[in-house]
């Protein structure tokens, strides 16, 4: 049974101390006027789960920082718990891990009253788990170091850094801007963590990485709806077994879920991860949106019967194509726009024309799958005319041309008629997306399958 209390920094420490290897020590050092011996005025130390060879390597980097005012100390040694033992008694020596050559006052302490606080920072591009003493010094002997240390701008400037503030937080990477008490921060780099959630149905599997020596963690649950909560749950987690997999019941729609992995002694929150339950129709507000603006059984008649629809059945049908394409996911814009000059020339963008005067090709439609392919859509109400179906696989290969630096981006153009064509598209680069295709774009759009309904759409002569 342990003396310690459960947020005691060596109750802590040494319950993770199977995962860390090695102790990163950085000070910054000042030597006031009045004085012979160096006081510290920050001090960071990093207990790291790398290796103290990684750690050298970064240290390597930290300049050389040494006059008669301010300096910079660092080392690298084993880890071992009882490193505090060593700074307590109001003096660090540098080296730590040989003779020291340097001695470095600060104030005193009793180690067992460094807690925890939970509080985490990003750190290097990884969550690190921040230790504070409760009693941080005194404040007005801080503001005399803290006078010589600002005096140190041009050092700063020589190794590219606009003042001494800005390097120190950079080689300690602890922002001591608006902490002029703190003289101590300890930080645990995160080696236990979330690396995902996998939410289906109504089953959640949390994928952690632990190292194996590490026990006595556990995952915490939390179902929100807005700020009630209204499901939890908990398990027990270790290196052995990577994942662990919850039920959950009564999940709804943007419902929140979060888990958090914690210590189980000390209560140390060590990462945090969030979900959001989302709709199984993923359309749906999309398509009910619509539907009070235009009901679905209209969309449906715009689609397949335009031609008894308005005066302009062509345009018509254009538009509930845009509409279809919208819905099913992909991002839409329609060409079929016509203005009319301050000269009274009319001016549309749905033709593409050389300097020379060449016709090249004209698309109704451009629509674009983020990341997947481009559409260059031709919409028809009449036969398949073969010309027109020319005009779009020669419009293919100017984009091809075009878009230099996205050859691999697939381009696709396609036909869309509500008419039933059972024969092959006249030409292999161009796909014939009949009333047949429409209609099974349509019913998996209402369906909320906006995956299937663009997958209707892919065509092997491409």
């Amino acid at each position: 049974m342990t003396t310690f209390a459960p947020d005691d920094l060596y109750h802590i420490l040494k319950a993770f101390s199977p995962a860390l290897k090695s102790i990163d020590v950085r000070t910054v050092a000042v030597c006031p006027p009045s004085e012979e011996h160096w006081q510290n005025w920050a001090t960071a130390i990093f207990l790291s789960d790398k290796t103290i060879e990684e750690i050298k390597a970064k240290q390597e980097k930290i300049p050389k920082v040494r006059n008669n005012r301010i300096g910079f100390f660092c080392d690298t040694l084993p880890f071992d718990y009882l490193i505090f033992d060593k700074i307590s008694n109001g003096e660090i020596r540098f080296p730590v891990s040989s003779f020291p050559q340097h001695r470095i006052k600060t104030r005193e302490f009793d180690p067992l009253t460094l807690k925890v606080q939970s509080s985490q920072k990003w750190i290097n591009n990884s969550y690190c788990y921040i230790l504070r003493s409760t009693d941080s010094g005194i404040e007005e002997d801080r503001k005399k170091l803290w006078t010589i240390v600002l005096n140190q701008d041009t050092w700063a400037k020589r190794y590219g850094f606009s003042n001494s503030r800005e390097m120190i937080t950079h080689y300690l990477t602890i922002d001591y801007r608006n902490e002029i008490r703190k003289d101590f921060e300890i930080v645990i780099h995160q080696f236990a963590k979330i690396q995902n959630l996998q939410l289906s149905e109504n089953q959640l599997i949390v994928n952690v990485q632990i190292p194996k020596e590490v026990s006595g963690l556990q995952l915490n649950l939390l179902l929100k709806r807005d700020s009630e909560i209204v499901w939890r749950d908990t398990g027990e987690i270790d290196g052995t077994n990577n994942s662990k997999e919850f039920t959950i019941n009564g999940m709804l729609p943007f419902d929140s879920i979060t888990v958090e992995l914690i210590h189980l002694d000390s209560g140390l929150t060590l990462d945090r991860a969030y979900e959001t339950v989302p709709l199984k129709n993923v359309a749906e507000p999309l398509v009910k949106t619509l539907d009070a603006f235009c009901s679905f059984d209209n969309l449906n008649k715009m689609l397949f019967e335009p031609e008894n629809y308005g005066k302009n059945p062509e345009k018509i049908f254009e538009n509930a194509v845009t509409w279809l394409l919208s819905l099913s996911g992909y991002e839409t814009v329609h060409l079929g726009i016509r203005i009319t000059k301050l000269n009274g020339k009319n001016e549309s963008f749905d033709k593409l024309v050389a300097k020379s005067g060449y016709h090249i090709g004209s698309a109704d439609i451009i629509a674009y799958e983020e990341n997947e392919r481009i559409l260059l859509i031709d919409c028809d109400i009449g036969t398949v005319d073969p010309k027109k179906v020319q005009k779009l696989a020669e419009l293919k290969k100017h984009f091809r041309d075009k878009l230099k630096g996205y050859e691999k981006m697939p381009i696709v153009p396609i036909l869309f008629s509500p008419k039933d064509f059972r024969e092959a598209s006249p030409s292999t680069e161009v796909m014939i997306a009949d009333q047949s295709v429409i209609k099974r774009i349509f019913e998996a759009v209402v369906k909320g399958n906006r995956e299937h309904a663009r997958s209707l759409l892919y065509y092997s002569g491409w």
